[in-house]
């Protein structure tokens, strides 16, 4: 009977050891394209890390005024930002969300610039 305890516990601390904490981030982050008014980011699919992924959060925010423009869910690998003011800086921020929610481990960061005309 004790050794039969033991071996319960032994699993059920090998469970709880491999329990779900969140995907990674996304790999290779990368501007596409840039113009005056807007810009289009590309990424690779993160490692799962066991815990499988359900979207990515795509924010973006002007460094010039500090506020952020937008925050989307998307499941896609690509996201166009549109309607962006010229010859300005933004903070591009992908996250990735799993079945637990996201760490901010889970987010990579990108700075890019709007040019001045077309």
């Amino acid at each position: 009977m004790y050794l039969r305890s033991v071996m319960v516990l032994a699993c059920a601390a090998l469970v709880a050891s491999q329990a779900c904490t969140g995907p990674g981030p996304v790999r290779d982050i990368q501007v596409l394209y840039s113009d005056s008014s807007r810009i289009m980011v590309q990424w690779l699919a993160p490692l799962d890390n066991g815990c499988p992924r359900s979207g990515f959060r795509y924010c973006l925010t002007d460094l010039d005024s500090g506020t952020e423009f937008s925050c989307h869910t998307i499941n896609t690998f690509t996201y166009t930002s549109n309607g962006l003011s010229s010859c300005t800086w933004y903070l591009i921020e992908v996250t990735t969300l799993g079945q637990v929610g996201y760490l901010d481990s889970s987010t990579e960061r990108l700075n890019e610039t709007t040019s001045t005309s077309d």
